[in-house]
């Protein structure tokens, strides 16, 4: 019996007869036809690259794209820098309308307030003469008014002084001229010269005591009687 003729594949391949025919033809792009032999094996397996390797892959991977991401960024930091830089070129160049002049608030003059002299206050142990000629003395170094007299007399009554506010009206109590016509009655000489006249004849200097002064106190008992 005979064997049958051989066959030829479409990819080359030719079987039949006593042995086959394990070769394969391919035509390449030049159009030229290539023959390779098939040894019936199938191809190597591809052998995946050892741990160090591929650490060191992922490193210069890595490497390239920080410098990729530094170059991109100094580049847009640089042309940040240049469009300020323009900006300010322009405006240095530009001349404005010219401003209005500021004018500056003059400063105002510091006004100094006067000191106030406090006269002492009076409980009446001394004659009223007395007392009105050194509150009046205190009044006129403040420059005070008719009101201010009555307000600051009666603010300086303590002691034995105080009834005669009691003795007066609301208005009258900040009256200066009432309130000395009042104080001159109840505690002015007129209403002490027998007072002053028992503290006359019973006067005596004393050892240590000085002349002038002795004399000033004789005198004002005796003018103290005169009123």
């Amino acid at each position: 019996m005979s064997r049958p003729p051989p066959r030829t594949l479409r990819s080359g391949r030719v079987f039949g007869g006593s042995t086959p025919d394990l070769r394969t033809s391919f035509r390449r792009d030049d159009g030229a036809e290539e023959v390779v032999e098939d040894v019936g094996q199938s191809p190597t397996p591809q052998v995946a690259p050892p741990p160090a390797a591929l650490e060191q892959i992922v490193m210069n991977l890595l490497a390239d794209f920080r410098t990729s991401l530094f170059t991109e960024v100094q580049g847009r930091i640089r042309k940040c820098y240049e469009d300020i830089r323009d900006e300010f070129r322009l405006q240095r160049n530009f001349t404005p309308f010219p401003a209005d002049p500021v004018v500056e608030p003059q400063p105002k003059p510091l006004v100094h307030a006067r000191s106030q002299f406090k006269p002492l206050p009076y409980d009446g142990s001394i004659a009223w003469e007395d007392y009105r000629e050194h509150f009046e003395v205190v009044a006129e170094s403040n420059a005070w008014d008719a009101r201010e007299l009555g307000l600051a007399l009666a603010s300086s009554l303590t002691g034995p002084t105080l009834s005669v506010l009691s003795e007066l009206g609301k208005v009258e109590k900040k009256d200066f001229n009432r309130l000395s016509d009042v104080l001159s009655i109840q505690f002015g000489d007129g209403s002490r010269a027998q007072m002053y006249m028992d503290r006359l004849k019973s006067r005596r200097q004393h050892p240590e005591e000085d002349i002038a002064v002795f004399g000033q106190e004789i005198r004002k008992y005796r003018r103290a009687i005169d009123c």
